[in-house]
């Protein structure tokens, strides 16, 4: 139950700080990640989205996320060219991707604080 609580908390702390403009950074893999991100699709906040396979000749986003790229409030990122075959993630993928979603919060720089929701605390501001 405590768990859950925190698991609970940790999701409204993500959705609070987009709404105070923090730009989340994530690959949105575990199902409660993808919740956080259909808040912000919803709610019209932009993140950042790393995604495990690279973008096929001609790729459109579906529905909301094509909607979000349109409007300039996604961006959607890869490190690895697309690969048709690939139906699965790999534990090693997920791993790789949170790691470059914290190594994008640690890079970026701007006014517009950053935040990984694979780790809540961290979050960059700009050195102004």
């Amino acid at each position: 139950m405590l768990e859950e609580l925190q698991l609970r908390d940790y999701k409204n702390s993500c959705v609070q700080k987009a709404r105070r403009a923090v730009v989340m950074v994530s690959p949105f893999i575990s199902p409660d990640e993808k919740q956080v991100m259909q808040v912000l699709l919803k709610e019209q906040h932009p993140f950042i989205l790393l995604t495990d396979n690279g973008f096929r000749d001609y790729y459109k986003p579906a529905d909301m996320l094509f909607e979000a790229c349109a409007a300039g409030r996604l961006l959607i990122i890869s490190p690895w060219p697309f690969d048709s075959g690939k139906r699965h993630i790999s534990r090693a993928d997920c791993v790789a991707l949170n790691e470059m979603a914290e190594e994008i919060c640690h890079s970026l720089n701007g006014d517009v604080p950053i935040v990984s929701i694979t780790d809540p605390n961290i979050i960059y501001r700009s050195s102004e």
